[in-house]
């Protein structure tokens, strides 16, 4: 028999229980493609719910199922809505390539989720934040890299359209022929730069939040907060030629 205060309490823990697990079952319909099409509307469909309607009990298990997937891939349409593609999956989360998948519309969504986890006493929840932020770096490694290395304010600015140079002559002609790969190069540049900027917004928060996470009492947990938090900031400093261009 339960003790007389655990008793009081129960119909309270089973009404918490059925509406942690309503939440899971309607982010389970949303990344299946209920109320949204499937493939990329879908995935910020269900991290709309998280961030917006859902506790972080449930964020906590919806993010460890994500994190615990290996492979896979996330189908794509094209701006046309034409021919579908499919973006390769890293622990989850759609990897950004050129000219593949150039975006990460996800990261407004999940930035949030992630730091709510990683302010939590939970050391739970804070162990899925980490492995999910891991997860999130890894995913848009190849536009970090390609942004922190190659990309500079001016790639913040669209490339100009075609068509829009004059004059004749062999230089004029010899620059035509090779107008298709420079305007691929400077959108790719574009794309990776305009990226930048958004991932340094929307990750900045989470500096201070792996900074509370590396206050838990694990050792452990501490480490890699903190490990975490190091690799954070040196990609945030290695984008601030970007970043303050775009603050500007």
């Amino acid at each position: 028999m339960l003790p007389h205060s655990l008793s009081d309490a129960h119909p309270t823990i089973l009404r918490a229980l059925s509406s942690r697990l309503g939440e899971v079952r309607d982010v389970g319909a949303a990344w299946r493609g209920e109320g949204a099409p499937p493939g990329e509307p879908a995935l910020l469909h269900a991290l709309r719910l998280i961030r917006s309607e859902c506790h972080e009990w449930t964020a906590s298990d919806v993010l460890r199922a994500v994190t615990c997937q290996e492979g896979g891939s996330l189908e794509v349409f094209d701006g046309a809505g034409g021919a579908a593609f499919a973006a390769p999956l890293v622990r989850g989360l759609p990897l950004w390539s050129w000219p593949g998948y150039p975006r990460a519309p996800w990261l407004r969504h999940l930035c949030p989720v992630l730091e709510s986890l990683l302010s939590s006493c939970y050391e739970d929840w804070l162990v899925v934040a980490l492995t999910t932020t891991r997860a999130m770096l890894a995913a848009l490694a190849p536009m970090l890299q390609l942004a922190s290395a190659r990309c500079t304010a001016e790639d913040l600015a669209p490339p100009p359209e075609e068509g829009g140079g004059g004059g004749g002559g062999a230089e004029a002609e010899a620059a035509a022929a090779a107008a298709p790969d420079d305007d691929d190069e400077r959108t790719m540049r574009h794309a990776a730069a305009t990226g930048a900027v958004a991932f340094a917004r929307f990750t900045a928060p989470l500096l201070p939040a792996l900074s509370c996470a590396a206050q838990c009492p694990s050792a452990a947990t501490q480490k890699a907060a903190a490990e975490l938090a190091s690799n954070l900031r040196g990609v945030l400093l290695r984008l601030q030629h970007l970043t303050n261009a775009g603050a500007a």
